[in-house]
């Protein structure tokens, strides 16, 4: 999964650079701003925890209506809402030390004892417009730190959202991790364990590449989004998600087969 998410987010730093100059362009003169504002679209960049003094990787995604959705490489997850007021925007949610990615459990143990493997999480920050980028503090029960917005993927606003372009089959090398979508949204996730989980999938904006995903956990039901990405070997060919409750999250990156 590590090795995965460098590389990826090695191809949308690259991409980001020739498009955009390193950042995000004003989309507005093609889109009106939503609650979210010029944070709208996907985003990768750097997570900062001021408690363990770790940078980890991270990819974002943030629709018209201040839906936030953060995954980092090493399988940390945050679900928020956030708004916008001009170049500001706030927000707050949930943060997931524990969860399930790729399929195979994965643990990241509790900064301190008295913490909790569900947090609730704060962030505050300002849209850079020379750059292109953003910078924002974020704060849980027992952490502090930055988020760093230094990538955007313009394949968000060039692509549209439909479920014709999710319809298939994808997997994780050297796995038993797979996902198969119909043409209808139906969908059936197959963890690392082999365990089988359904599920669907729904556009949230026709004119945007991101849409609402459920997966069914045993009776547990987690919500969440969904992107199709560019993994340099071919357009559409990388479906990321990330879905949660209030005690559970899933996340993965998978390949189009």
């Amino acid at each position: 999964m590590k090795k995965l998410w460098v590389w990826l987010m090695s191809i949308a730093m690259l991409s980001s650079v020739v498009a955009c100059g390193g950042g995000h362009d004003d989309h507005s003169a093609r889109r009106p701003f939503g609650v979210a504002g010029i944070m709208e679209g996907i985003w990768n960049g750097n997570l900062h925890s001021n408690l363990t003094g770790r940078d980890t990787g991270m990819f974002v995604i943030v629709t018209a209506g201040g839906a936030f959705s953060l995954i980092t490489n090493d399988c940390g997850q945050i679900s928020a809402n956030i708004a916008a007021d001009g170049s500001f925007f706030s927000g707050a949610g949930t943060t997931y030390l524990q969860t399930n990615c790729d399929g195979a459990d994965v643990t990241a143990a509790p900064f301190t004892v008295s913490a909790g493997p569900v947090q609730p999480f704060q962030i505050a920050g300002e849209f850079d417009h020379r750059t292109g980028t953003a910078f924002a503090n974020y704060t849980t029960a027992n952490d502090s730190g930055t988020i760093s917005f230094l990538g955007f993927y313009q394949d968000y606003f060039d692509e549209s959202g439909t479920l014709l372009r999710t319809t298939g089959a994808y997997s994780i090398s050297r796995t038993l991790t797979a996902l198969s979508i119909d043409a209808n949204g139906n969908l059936s996730y197959r963890d690392a364990a082999g365990q089988i989980f359904p599920g669907t999938l729904s556009t949230i904006d026709p004119t945007v590449d991101v849409y609402r995903m459920t997966l069914h956990v045993g009776s547990q039901t987690l919500t969440g989004m969904a992107t199709l990405v560019d993994d340099g070997h071919g357009r559409n060919n990388d479906f990321l998600f990330a879905v949660a409750n209030a005690a559970l999250a899933y996340n993965a990156e998978l390949r189009r087969n």
